[in-house]
């Protein structure tokens, strides 16, 4: 796992994020002009992104975002399938095929599930935590996804970011969205890969 610092803002992230890729991101697919997008899914938004960016029919419908969309950053997205959930059968759809696209998987860690109370233990247990991690306290996370579950979007160009203190939600401590937390996930866009 990579560790990334939160120092500075990286310049042009906005651009990337919202649109004004470089040339080398523009979309070449079905003779268009228009520019390709990043997407940003955060919890169930990564893999309901991914049902998107799939070309495979989903209850009858194929999205082919490929063709808007240059790479997908998830954000505590749960990307194993929890086999005790019944919510977790579209992430098991989802890990059918790999992601065809730049990916960037991310996981909060610093909410220890022996530290943290009964909603993180639940929520890690929801999210497929099994027994015995549970009682021996080997689970971390974003306080919500677990963070192997975090880490796990599979895929040819997916590159896997840990974010130390950092959590699922915007309360107590600091969160996915909070400005500094954004330029740490965001400027991976950046690099090449």
């Amino acid at each position: 796992m990579e560790e990334c610092s939160s120092s500075s803002p990286m310049d042009g992230t906005a651009n990337v994020l919202f649109g004004m890729a470089p040339p080398s991101m523009k979309n070449n697919n079905n003779n268009t002009n228009q520019v390709r997008i990043c997407l940003v899914g955060h919890s169930a938004g990564g893999w309901i992104s991914r049902v998107y960016l799939s070309n495979s029919p989903y209850y009858g419908k194929a999205y082919k975002g490929t063709n808007y969309v240059h790479s997908l950053i998830t954000l505590g997205t749960p990307h194993l399938e929890a086999p005790a959930n019944p919510a977790f059968r579209d992430v098991q759809w989802c890990n059918r095929e790999s992601l065809p696209i730049r990916g960037i998987a991310v996981a909060g860690v610093g909410s220890w599930s022996h530290l943290s109370g009964l909603w993180t233990k639940h929520s890690y247990a929801f999210c497929g935590a099994q027994q015995d991690e549970e009682e021996n306290n080997l689970i971390d996370g974003d306080g919500m996804t677990p963070v192997y579950s975090a880490l796990a979007m599979k895929g040819k160009h997916v590159q896997r970011v840990t974010l130390n203190d950092v959590t699922h939600y915007p309360w107590k401590k600091r969160w996915y969205g909070d400005d500094d937390v954004v330029d740490s996930w965001a400027g991976y866009l950046m690099k090449r890969r």
